[in-house]
């Protein structure tokens, strides 16, 4: 699966794509990302890190379980989190056309009150790349 020979690419800043928040780059939902915007090796998998969402205007962040989606084919991938129950996301990823596509909300009908008016703001990911020699 993954070995020495790969290389592990936080999301860099990528204009009108990307929302920087403390340090660290989110993929905007609904926005469709090509691999080549990231690196120019072989992506073999992509890991995501962290949701960042907002409610009533301040932005936080909940860890996802770090899981590493191999890329192949066409992966739909659900994206959940325990600490944010009302999280409804999924990763799209295309092998063929190397892209991917972030979709998702915050559930309204949740019993949290303080995440009625929540929006995603983007997801946090590493690409897994294999290393040129």
């Amino acid at each position: 699966m993954l070995d020495s020979a790969s290389q592990v690419i936080p999301m860099p800043a990528v204009d009108a794509i990307t929302v920087p928040y403390k340090g660290v780059n989110f993929l905007r939902p609904e926005v469709l990302l090509d691999f080549s915007r990231v690196t120019n090796g072989q992506v073999v998998a992509i890991t995501p890190l962290a949701v960042l969402y907002s409610t009533v205007g301040v932005s936080q962040v909940t860890e996802l379980r770090k899981i590493p989606v191999l890329v192949s084919g066409r992966v739909v991938y659900p994206i959940g989190s325990q600490t944010l129950p009302c999280l409804r996301a999924k990763l799209t990823i295309n092998t063929a056309a190397q892209q991917l596509r972030f979709h998702g909300n915050l559930d309204a009908l949740s019993d949290d009150r303080s995440l009625n008016d929540g929006v995603l703001i983007g997801i946090a990911l590493e690409f897994t790349v294999v290393q040129e020699s």
